[in-house]
């Protein structure tokens, strides 16, 4: 059964999303505490996402401690993207990612963002760094084959 944490804390938190349906996915978090965003949720051709914020900084009330978006391109998750609240977490998530790993690519830097993509045994993965914010991704394997060029 899904599960899905009022706050993300380990890597499994993440996968356990991919192939799940977006209504479960989504019902689970806004059980859990997130909050749906409508103003980041929307659809670009058949790339559906769902954007959710959880908690409040205490430095800045208007911020979210973390972000999490979900993609659709039919009705199962195929991707997650969590912007951890900050480098530590993001950097537990990386020490779990390397333990995985199978293969990864050099970081390349597109538009300011450094971006790390790596090959588990069931999911790919990617780090992205920029001004300060990390977001570690969740990536069907069958979607990262699919939309990656050889």
């Amino acid at each position: 059964m899904f599960i899905c944490h009022a706050q993300v804390r380990n890597l499994k938190d993440l996968e356990i999303c991919i192939n799940q349906t977006a209504t479960h996915v989504s019902d689970s978090l806004v059980n859990k505490g997130w909050k749906l965003d409508p103003a980041l949720t929307g659809y670009m051709e058949n790339d559906y996402y769902r954007t959710f914020s959880f908690g409040n900084l205490k430095t800045d009330p208007k911020k979210a401690q973390a972000w999490l978006r979900i993609h659709t391109e039919r009705t199962a998750v195929n991707r997650v993207y969590y912007q951890a609240p900050d480098e530590e977490n993001y950097l537990q998530f990386l020490k779990e990612i390397e333990a995985v790993k199978i293969s990864n690519t050099a970081p390349q830097t597109i538009e300011g963002q450094s971006i790390t993509s790596f090959i588990g045994s069931d999911f790919a993965y990617q780090t992205i760094s920029f001004n300060a914010t990390y977001t570690i991704v969740v990536i069907s394997k069958k979607f990262y084959a699919d939309h990656t060029p050889l």
